[in-house]
C-alpha cells in the first residue's frame, strides 16, 4: 500500500499576544510563513505458512519533507506602534528563513506464530532505521527595527540583527538513529470464553552520534560531567492482560490488562543538540 500526503498551510499572526513576534505585535497581511508537508508512506506485507507454523513479514518506508518559509524572501521589519512594546511586523518571519526538516524512516519486522494446543506462541523481531536533516536557521535574513512610522519612511533605524553561520552549514543538524526489538508472547485460551496473553518486549535505541563531545570534554567550566550522550539501555516491557466473552452472541467483553511500554528515543533531543551548540552561528548587532 502506498499513501501521499501534500499540504500547506499559512499562517499570518495577528494576535497581539503572540511571542512568535519578540516583541508582541501585528503582522501585516502580506507576511507570515506558509508549512508544507510532503509525506510518503509505503508498506508492504507478507503471510506464508510453513506447516504448521505462520510467518508474517512486514517492511515499511515513510519520507518525510517539511518546509517552513517565510511569505516574502526579505529582512524582518519591526515598527514600533503608538503603544509601547506593540510592534507592526512586515517582511519575513524570523524562525521560516527556509527552514528545513527532511525525515527518512525504513521499518522492517518479522513475526513467527506457532500453536500448540490452547496455545499460541508468538515470537518476533523489529528494526527502525530514521535518518533527519534539521536545518534551522532563525533571522539569518536579518532584522531591522525602527523606532516609529516617521523613522522607516526617513530609513533611520535604531537597530539591526542578523545571524551568521560560523561554518559553511550553519546551525544543521544531520543525523541517523534507530531502535531493535525482540518479543515472545504466550495466547492461552484454557476455555472457549476465556483468553490470557502474557509476554515480555526488549526495546534498545542506537545513534550514530560520537559517544563524546571532545570540545565539552576539554572545557575546564564544564568538564567530561556534560560531554557524554545519554546511554544506549535496553528496556524491558512485561505485559500481562486476558479477554472474556460474557455471552455467545459476542456482544460482551471483558479486558483488562498491565504492563510496562517503551516509547521511541524523543530524538528531538539529539536534533537541538545538533542545532543549539553555540559555536554553529553568531549574532551581529
Amino acid at each position: 500500500s502506498h499513501n501521499w500526503v501534500d499540504a500547506w498551510k499559512q499562517d499570518l499572526a495577528r494576535d497581539p499576544k503572540d511571542v512568535g513576534l519578540r516583541p508582541i505585535g501585528w503582522q501585516l497581511s502580506g507576511s507570515g510563513m506558509v508549512t508544507s508537508d510532503v509525506v510518503h508512506t509505503t508498506r508492504l506485507r507478507a503471510t506464508s505458512a510453513f506447516g504448521p507454523l505462520g510467518n508474517e513479514l512486514s517492511a515499511g518506508l515513510q519520507i518525510i519533507d517539511e518546509d517552513r518559509a517565510s511569505s516574502l524572501r526579505t529582512p524582518l521589519f519591526l515598527v514600533q506602534g503608538d503603544s509601547a512594546d506593540r510592534y507592526l511586523a512586515g517582511g519575513s518571519v524570523v524562525n521560516a528563513t527556509a527552514t528545513v526538516l527532511d525525515q527518512r524512516v525504513i521499518e522492517l519486522s518479522d513475526n513467527v506464530t506457532l500453536p500448540l494446543g490452547s496455545h499460541e506462541l508468538t515470537a518476533g523481531a523489529q528494526g527502525e532505521w530514521y535518518r533527519f536533516t534539521d536545518d534551522f536557521f532563525p533571522n539569518s535574513w536579518g532584522t531591522w527595527w525602527f523606532p516609529s512610522v516617521a523613522a522607516l519612511e526617513q530609513r533611520q533605524p535604531d537597530l539591526y540583527q542578523v545571524a551568521l553561520p560560523q561554518r559553511p552549514s550553519g546551525p544543521l543538524g544531520a543525523f541517523s538513529a534507530g531502535q531493535v526489538a525482540a518479543y515472545v508472547q504466550d495466547r492461552w485460551t484454557p476455555v472457549a470464553r476465556l483468553s490470557i496473553t502474557a509476554g515480555v518486549r526488549a526495546d534498545r535505541p542506537h545513534s550514530d552520534v560520537a559517544p563524546t563531545n571532545r570540545g565539552l570534554a576539554s572545557s575546564t567550566a564544564l568538564g567530561d560531567r556534560y560531554a557524554g550522550r545519554f546511554s544506549a539501555t535496553t528496556q524491558i516491557s512485561p505485559r500481562l492482560g486476558f479477554s472474556w466473552r460474557a455471552t455467545d452472541r459476542h456482544a460482551v467483553f471483558v479486558r483488562a490488562g498491565a504492563g510496562m511500554f517503551t516509547a521511541r528515543a524523543p530524538q528531538t533531543w539529539l536534533g537541538g543538540s545538533f542545532t543549539n551548540t553555540g559555536l554553529d552561528q553568531q549574532t551581529l548587532t
